[in-house]
């Protein structure tokens, strides 16, 4: 039926007559089928998809010069057989040239351009059924993306798990905690209860994320065609985003903490929103785009046997992008680093020096406020925090009983002798952690 509204005044019996086979039944399907479109169809859209239909018979015909061709023996003596399809000299058979068009949109059919010295046909197939075949698992290179999920879902339990810990001791303590510290709380945890490899891989997929585009799949038509659109990731999906690299960023500001020294607390804050405002107006500005390369080359391995074809390449992810988030993140590190030294150099001043400490992590020590946490020369840590640290704390029969999960020892502190008497603390480091060795 589609085929009859692409062509204009058709002469049912003449086409009917072209079939040999049955041309009774097929006469009676072809003027029914008018009849309906006469009936049914709109004749404003009838017209539309008429003129849209010359415009592709006349890309076949005299662009593509697309061609049937066929071995016949009138006599004793074959010969080949040429017709052009949609050809002007063949105007009834200009409904089932329509239907061979079709075949060869819906891949039932395949045309094959032969290049020869005496000049190129270009050829129609016969039909052939469509093979279904499932894709070989060992092919495609899934494995990668597997390994990282299940890496981002550990991280996110093990995480969950020292918040939650994190949270018992605040309630047990009534909130006499520094909330400040918390704030670090996936800098701190991650560095110290994950590790820096697995940070670092933690890292290296949200840089992947970023640097690829997104795609969906769709099949209109009842799956009858399939192709990927790209879409535009929500602001919000962006901005998330973006703020996994941040991951990298916790990885060089503890990597060259020791060059860095009293310069880290300052410019680590600074380099983290500077990292992730840059790659998120990054990503908005310049999304990563797929990419698309057509060059089929078949190579035949064994005649009649085997064909390898590689039809081209499909890029959704872009290395010079992956590579260019890695670089802002260190230039951006590097910037802040060297905008924190000019400061303190053009005002003559110099950083103030963190507290040592052998229970405290390098991050934990630039990054933690001890403000209100000195006390007669001594310096104390409350106990959620000593959680972010690697320290877990227990207060029974009149000792302190710390367990440093990174050197995997316990320290028994009695609490009498915490610079004199307990009652002459301050409240809130009654209960806390003092950094003595």
């Amino acid at each position: 039926m589609t085929a009859l509204v692409a062509v204009k005044n058709v002469s049912v019996s003449a086409v009917a007559r072209l079939e040999f086979r049955n041309p009774t039944s097929t006469l009676a399907a072809l003027e029914a089928s008018v009849a309906f479109l006469h009936t049914y169809f709109d004749p404003a859209l009838a017209t539309t998809f008429y003129t849209q239909a010359q415009i592709v018979k006349a890309v076949v015909r005299d662009q593509l010069h697309v061609q049937m061709i066929q071995f016949i023996r009138p006599n004793q003596t074959f010969s080949l057989s040429q017709m052009t399809l949609f050809g002007e000299t063949e105007v009834d058979f200009e409904v089932y040239a329509w239907l061979y068009a079709f075949d060869w949109v819906q891949g039932v059919r395949e045309v094959v351009s032969f290049q020869g010295d005496n000049g190129t046909l270009t050829l129609l197939s016969m039909g052939t059924n469509p093979l279904d075949a499932p894709v070989n698992p060992m092919e495609v290179p899934s494995n990668v993306a597997y390994y990282l999920r299940y890496l981002v879902q550990y991280i996110t339990l093990v995480m969950f798990c020292v918040a939650s810990v994190v949270c018992v001791y605040i309630i047990a303590l009534k909130g006499q905690v520094e909330a400040a510290n918390l704030m670090v709380f996936s800098r701190i945890a991650g560095l110290v209860w994950i590790g820096r490899w697995l940070i670092f891989l933690r890292a290296l997929s949200a840089v992947c994320l970023l640097a690829t585009s997104a795609l969906v799949l769709k099949r209109p038509l009842d799956g009858l065609v399939s192709y990927f659109e790209s879409v535009q990731r929500p602001w919000y999906m962006v901005i998330l985003a973006a703020g996994e690299l941040n991951w990298m960023v916790y990885i060089v500001n503890d990597v060259f903490s020791v060059a860095t020294k009293a310069f880290t607390a300052k410019y680590a804050n600074t380099s983290f929103f500077v990292t992730w405002i840059a790659s998120a107006v990054w990503v908005f500005i310049a999304p990563p785009r797929q990419s698309v390369t057509l060059d089929r080359n078949c190579t035949v391995v064994t005649v009649d046997f085997e064909v390898v074809c590689h039809s081209g390449v499909a890029e959704i992810g872009s290395v010079r992008h992956f590579c260019s988030l890695l670089a802002l993140v260190f230039g951006c590190c590097g910037l802040c680093y060297a905008a924190e030294r000019f400061r303190h150099w053009k005002h003559g001043t110099k950083p103030p020096q963190p507290h040592a400490s052998l229970l405290l992590y390098a991050a934990a020590k630039h990054q933690f406020l001890s403000t209100n946490w000195d006390h007669m020369g001594t310096r104390y840590l409350d106990k959620a925090s000593a959680v972010l640290t690697g320290i877990l704390t227990v207060e029974m029969h009149g000792a302190l009983y710390v367990f440093d999960t990174k050197s995997w020892r316990v320290y028994v502190i009695w609490i009498q002798d915490m610079n004199g008497q307990c009652s002459q603390l301050p409240m809130h480091l009654q209960h806390a952690l003092p950094l003595v060795e």
